[in-house]
């Protein structure tokens, strides 16, 4: 500091402003425009300025948080603030957290030569950046860009050194007083570490990892998966340091540290987390059967968290969160997510006759699986008369969703009712003169079930078999049309034996 004094301004989105947030005083012999507040303005405005021109040439003002978007920066550049800073015979450092990528910026600022700007530095911390000011450097980062980016180039290159245990050791060698404030260092650290380091991607999707699975885990395989060969090393140089480590279930689990600073920084982490989850989503569609079915209550888990720790204005989080719990079977967390979902996307001043009808069949869904079936009906029936609302009575579309409702009445054991919206659905159905479908099949075996359930084992087995005929027309493998080829089976079984052709209904069953 014998060599450079220094003068620091907060960017307040415009550089006259800024350079009026100086704090000084003109001389009373500028005081009489007081009567005219915008010549009080200009006249505050030139009286600063000609502070600055009375500095050294060896002096830096450092313009702190210079975060401008790109279309901004011609106005910013040409204005006659720029050109009054430029005419001072100072340095001027402009510093920013957000920095446009190379090319996104149409003009750029003349940088400073290596040489003197390395002299400043080493006059701004007396010495090297090493163990015995780290500490000291972490402390002024709370409010200088300038030391931030500092402490990025100090430790990129040593990041393999530095690990959770090494970096609370360091702080333990700072000599702190305990008023409470080496705790806030130390989350400072982590989360500048991780913000402006070569490895931010990375770590700002290993952020969101942990925002999502505040439990701690996620399959290792699949989070490797979901980021490109040149993240992967670097999360690898994360586990060898030992920031995230494995489980010996295989599940991924980062460090406490990085887990509080992602709790107190989660409105940054937003983009990161969005990024991650599409693709999470992506990769599930590419995975085998098999693996999706083994991972299948993570997958629930994960859009489960994004609901609830993330902004979800439209809901899109909890309908997915919604639809995973219920394939999982946990209808009651399902529920809640659907619910969530209904009370975002009604909010709304305009509303799709169709996506209403399959939120609120959703909902209705959960209820059935629940075994409460009272209310399973009145979200089916509210979902039904909402679109009729909007789209009419006959609307073909409204078919799938009688035969839902004729479902849940056939669970609640009203059976009459059942056959009506079965009866209703079908009518849809043949309407539209078209082969047998996987919806149409579906119908088929809920009439045969229900025929079963009325004694009337003639018709019941004349729908199975239309059914089972569609069934048996995809691999045995296939496991949602096994299920449903299976369900034919028992209750073409069950009927065999009402016959007392046991050989027959021994057949079905095996």
């Amino acid at each position: 500091k014998s060599d450079f004094d220094f003068y620091r301004l907060t960017f307040s989105e415009d550089l006259k402003q800024t350079i009026l947030g100086i704090r000084t005083k003109p001389e009373p012999v500028f005081d009489h425009f007081g009567a005219s507040g915008e010549n009080r303005t200009e006249e505050l405005y030139e009286w600063n300025l000609q502070c600055l021109r009375g500095c050294s040439p060896a002096s830096v003002l450092i313009i702190d948080n210079f975060d401008i978007p790109p279309e901004k920066e011609n106005e910013i550049f040409h204005s006659r603030a720029y050109a009054d800073l430029m005419s001072i015979d100072l340095k001027i450092l402009f510093t920013s957290r957000q920095r446009p990528m190379p090319g996104a910026a149409g003009l750029e600022l003349k940088e400073l030569p290596e040489s003197e700007l390395l002299k400043i530095i080493q006059a701004y911390y007396k010495g090297k950046i090493d163990e015995d000011v780290f500490c000291e450097l972490i402390r002024k980062a709370q409010s200088n860009t300038l030391v931030v980016e500092l402490i990025a180039k100090s430790l990129e290159q040593s990041w393999g050194q530095l690990s959770p245990k090494e970096l609370l050791r360091l702080f333990s060698l700072s000599g702190e007083s305990g008023d409470g404030r080496k705790p806030e260092l130390i989350y400072g650290c982590i989360h500048h570490l991780f913000q402006v380091t070569l490895l931010s991607d990375a770590a700002k999707e290993l952020m969101a990892q942990t925002i999502l699975f505040p439990a701690g885990g996620i399959t290792a395989e699949i989070c490797l998966r979901c980021h490109s060969q040149t993240e992967q090393d670097k999360l690898r140089l994360l586990e060898l340091n030992g920031w995230i480590h494995k489980t010996p279930d295989n599940l991924l689990t980062v460090h406490p540290l990085v887990q509080e600073v992602c709790r107190r920084d989660l409105k940054e982490q937003e983009e990161a987390c969005g990024r991650f989850l599409r693709n999470y989503e992506l990769l599930s569609l590419t995975l085998a059967n098999e693996a999706r079915l083994k991972n299948q209550y993570q997958f629930a888990d994960i859009f489960s968290n994004a609901s609830d720790y993330l902004s979800d204005p439209e809901g899109d989080y909890a309908a997915k969160a919604g639809g995973l719990n219920y394939q999982t079977g946990r209808y009651r967390q399902a529920l809640k997510y659907h619910q969530r979902h209904w009370e975002r996307y009604a909010a709304g001043k305009d509303i799709d006759s169709l996506k209403a009808i399959g939120i609120l069949d959703c909902i209705a869904s959960c209820y059935l699986g629940l075994g409460q079936y009272r209310e399973a009906v009145y979200y089916e029936q509210q979902g039904i008369h909402t679109f009729e609302e909007l789209e009419g009575r006959d609307a073909a579309l409204l078919a799938d969703y009688y035969n839902n409702l004729g479902t849940i009445y056939k669970e609640y054991g009203r059976f009459e009712e059942a056959l009506a919206n079965y009866q209703r659905t079908q009518q849809f159905y043949e309407a539209r003169e078209e082969g047998l479908t996987m919806q149409r099949a579906g119908l088929y075996l809920n009439l045969c079930k229900l025929y079963e359930k009325l004694g009337r084992f003639a018709l019941s087995k004349e729908y199975g078999l239309k059914a089972l005929a569609y069934y048996e027309q995809y691999p045995e493998k296939y496991i949602p049309i096994a299920v449903l080829r299976a369900s034919v089976y028992t209750t073409l079984g069950i009927l065999e034996e009402h016959g007392n052709d046991y050989q027959q209904a021994a057949f079905y069953y095996e």
